[in-house]
């Protein structure tokens, strides 16, 4: 019994990962930590692929159906300082993007897309986003402008997402007497904003046309110590690289996504198997249509934690 002991004890500090990037050779495993999740089809096959480190943030996300993988690089105040995709096939590079931060830790690049904070009023302007156009008629200058507003949310003070507010404004000039007319309009038809609790991502979209429900467990897959809540809404408009983010600025596991198309309302619903820990294992979902049940349940996803065993892709 002692033989065994001193070898399970030992076995906690050997990874059970596949990811380079897990090391566990010199702390303690935490089952209550998520080491992979995978996306998988029908028949199993692993489609998607997130790797976390030893902290609990995600480090890589692979999607082998579309052969690509995007690494995370984190500096030692767990600020995300890089994000680049790589091709599967050759190792070469797709695309890289620095994210630079101020002595206040705000975002001022990311990329080659410069911020401006104004901190009046509490938004960021992205620079190299901006238009602005002089026209004359003879009678009237014309003068117009535009650029993405990037500011946390004019109604809920808890919502910790960064919105993105389409802004269109202008000046006319009348010549013959100077008169002077200005305008400003924000155009939502151009936007992205996120509707969250402060503890799940509610809805979404330019007219919050997706919307999502949640249970009371825990989502393993939220950020540990990263911060990637604060730059989600600038990473989600900046590039490709933001659409399986979504998963990680939730407290707990999703139930319902819902939206409303041309033909009626369609929902997707989920629901989990969990472990003793109260720690989802399996994810499956059931496609519904004005209620009622269009497909049987299906697996959609496994989860992993550290120590466990997980299979190579």
């Amino acid at each position: 019994m002692k033989y065994f002991s001193l070898f399970f004890v030992g076995l906690l500090f050997i990874s059970c990962c596949n990811d380079d990037d897990f090391q566990n050779d010199t702390q303690l495993l935490d089952p209550l930590k998520i080491s992979e999740y995978h996306i998988v089809s029908s028949s199993g096959v692993i489609g998607q692929r997130y790797v976390f480190n030893n902290d609990g943030d995600l480090s890589k996300y692979y999607n082998h159906s579309s052969d690509f993988v995007i690494t995370y690089s984190y500096d030692s105040q767990y600020q995300l300082i890089n994000i680049s995709k790589y091709n599967l096939t050759d190792n070469s590079i797709i695309e890289s993007r620095d994210i630079i931060y101020d002595s206040n830790d705000r975002v001022t690049q990311i990329g080659n897309r410069i911020y401006t904070y104004d901190s009046s009023g509490n938004f960021y302007t992205a620079d190299n986003w901006s238009n602005n156009d002089t026209f004359d008629n003879g009678n009237y200058i014309v003068e117009e402008y535009s650029y993405n507003k990037f500011h946390y949310s004019n109604y809920n003070s808890d919502n910790p997402i960064i919105q993105m507010t389409y802004v269109e404004g202008g000046k006319d000039t009348y010549v013959p007497t100077n008169h002077i007319d200005e305008w400003v309009y924000e155009n939502e038809d151009y936007s992205h904003n996120y509707r969250h609790d402060g503890f799940n991502l509610i809805d979404e979209g330019n007219w919050f046309n997706h919307e999502y429900s949640y249970d009371e467990k825990r989502n393993p897959l939220k950020f540990n110590l990263s911060n990637i809540e604060y730059l989600f809404g600038l990473i989600h408009n900046t590039s490709s690289l933001h659409s399986h983010l979504n998963i990680l600025i939730n407290t707990n596991n999703k139930t319902n996504t819902h939206w409303d198309n041309s033909g009626g309302p369609e929902e997707t619903r989920f629901q989990y198997d969990y472990n003793d820990l109260e720690l989802p294992l399996k994810g499956y979902a059931r496609g519904y249509y004005t209620g009622i049940a269009e497909t049987d349940w299906y697996h959609i996803s496994n989860y992993y934690y550290q120590g466990d065993i997980i299979p190579i892709p």
